[in-house]
């Protein structure tokens, strides 16, 4: 029999993490959800751990991906699932424990208009000093971004991230699955594809999940580059629609103004980014730390932006 509720985690490399996480879903919906894992060419112990976890649960199928990103991956469950809705999770998150009780709350308020809910994402408490850091800055810098939402009751929102989030399958079955071509940013790309079609999207502050973050400069970074070539083709296929791609004009005339005035500029901008930071984490030394850190990544964003931009 076909269960009302199917989760997809499209998974590479996270041996670290997968345990923590399927232990986590199993505790909160129990044997109520179909759990589909597909493991997309790892190269640690992630597929014999998968396989483990396959042999002891009946409601846990695994999969191989094909090596190609996650945006086909997607494609190809969201054929094979039959179930009503699909969850997409992580592999490096944890799901509270009332995480599926705020599913089903979730699913409630769906309807033919209203075809997603997204939860919230928080730092998991056994998260090291690197990963506070990085989720710090994410979390400050969200007013620039629908990727971490702050609202404190269930609200209509533009997007919700593919870590955690409910849709209506036959929903994305008829807008024509994800761009297979864009990674990350196959999620951005579907919402606004849905939204421009009429539906809407909500987001439930009471659906947790803790997601884990970058834990190196290196790696962040490197997301980040990845983020901001991603967000290029998004503005080449559906015009200027998000604040972010106003980053790379602020970035050229703050540049202008620092060749004009190089040291009155900088000392308005990192005053500027020192009081921005301290007010949104409530954290002074967040605040003396972030601005030189935020900089150096506004601009792996923008060479990755500018990368993507000129690539076809």
């Amino acid at each position: 029999m076909t269960k009302k509720f199917a989760i997809f985690i499209p998974v590479k490399n996270e041996e670290a993490n997968i345990e923590r996480c399927l232990n986590s879903i199993l505790h909160s919906a129990k044997d109520h959800v179909e759990i589909h894992v597909y493991d997309d060419l790892s190269t640690d112990k992630t597929s014999e751990m998968l396989a483990e976890y396959q042999e002891k649960h009946t409601n846990i199928h695994v999969g191989k991906g094909f090596g190609k990103g996650p945006g086909v991956i997607r494609n190809f469950v969201l054929d094979k699932i039959k179930s009503q809705y699909i969850i997409y999770l992580d592999g490096d998150i944890e799901v509270q424990e009332d995480w599926f009780d705020q599913v089903k709350k979730s699913t409630a308020l769906m309807n033919e208009k209203i075809v997603a809910v997204g939860g919230a994402q928080r730092i998991p408490k056994n998260a090291n000093a690197m990963e506070n850091f990085h989720g710090a800055l994410l979390q400050a810098c969200s007013v620039m971004s629908d990727h971490i939402h702050e609202h404190k009751e269930m609200k209509e929102v533009d997007h919700n991230p593919l870590c955690n989030v409910i849709y209506e399958r036959q929903k994305l079955i008829d807008a024509g699955g994800f761009d297979e071509n864009l990674w990350p940013g196959e999620d951005l790309d579907m919402d606004i594809r849905l939204k421009k079609s009429g539906y809407q999207l909500f987001y439930n502050p009471e659906m947790v999940v803790y997601h884990h973050r970058p834990d190196t400069v290196e790696e962040f970074q490197r997301m980040l580059v990845k983020y901001g070539k991603a967000q290029a083709y998004m503005m080449k296929k559906h015009g200027m629609t998000q604040k972010l791609h106003l980053v790379p004009i602020i970035s050229f005339l703050v540049l202008i103004l620092l060749l004009l005035n190089p040291s009155v500029i900088a000392s308005f901008l990192l005053v500027g980014l020192f009081l921005f930071f301290t007010l949104r984490t409530n954290n002074i030394l967040y605040g003396l730390a972030f601005p030189f850190y935020a900089i150096y990544s506004i601009g792996s964003w923008n060479y990755g932006f500018i990368k993507g931009l000129f690539s076809k």
